[in-house]
């Protein structure tokens, strides 16, 4: 496998990782708040709300991000 494949598998990986760990966050927060009443569970839900925020803002800069050489190269084949 060339090296550009490997380093992209490896970076589909990452990625792969980092969202189930971003859906476990999520799906954490999401229960203490569905198991919350009254202030608690408006406190939950800024929580939740923050949390996708952020998800939101770090999937939007790393779109934005200028592309590595072989990103670039992958995309003339």
């Amino acid at each position: 496998m060339c090296e550009m494949m490997k380093r992209k598998a490896a970076a589909k990986a990452q990625m792969s990782a980092d969202l189930a760990t971003q859906t476990a966050e999520l799906d954490k927060l999401v229960t203490e708040m569905n198991g919350s009443l009254g202030s608690k569970k408006v406190e939950a839900m800024a929580a939740v709300v923050t949390r996708l925020v952020a998800q939101f803002k770090a999937l939007s800069a790393a779109k934005a991000a200028p592309q590595t050489e072989p990103a670039k190269e992958a995309r003339q084949h």
